[in-house]
């Protein structure tokens, strides 16, 4: 499956902590990963945290639309301004946990394909 993930150019990190943009933009929050079905329940998201499997998730989007679903692509440029791209990864079907509004993989699970022009994302919807 084929993943869109907004990170940094250089070091790969996320533009999320905590589920909000970390330039200080509380308008442009995520569901929390138990909230949204990416993982089951806070339970199972606990469980990872606590065997220290959590750390190795990444958070991206399904497709296309569920990224342009979280991100108007006014709010999307202001991001990739701030040094980020979107990335596309290659997941298979079975290490991906989709929700309603993200997706999550492990790292070693994703093989990064390209980096995605924004324009890519200015026809949808």
């Amino acid at each position: 499956m084929n993943v869109y993930r907004i990170e940094h150019a250089k070091n790969k990190k996320g533009p999320f902590s905590n589920w909000v943009l970390k330039p200080g933009d509380p308008e442009a929050g995520m569901p929390a990963p138990w909230e949204d079905g990416t993982f089951e329940d806070f339970r199972e998201y606990m469980s990872f945290m606590r065997s220290g499997e959590l750390h190795q998730f990444r958070y991206g989007f399904a497709n296309k639309e569920q990224l342009t679903d979280v991100f108007e692509i006014d709010r999307l440029v202001k991001v990739l301004r701030k040094h980020h791209v979107i990335a596309q990864y290659e997941v298979p079907d079975d290490k991906i946990r989709v929700g309603k509004s993200q997706c999550a993989f492990k790292k070693e699970d994703a093989k990064m394909k390209r980096w995605v022009p924004v324009r890519e994302f200015k026809t949808i919807h």
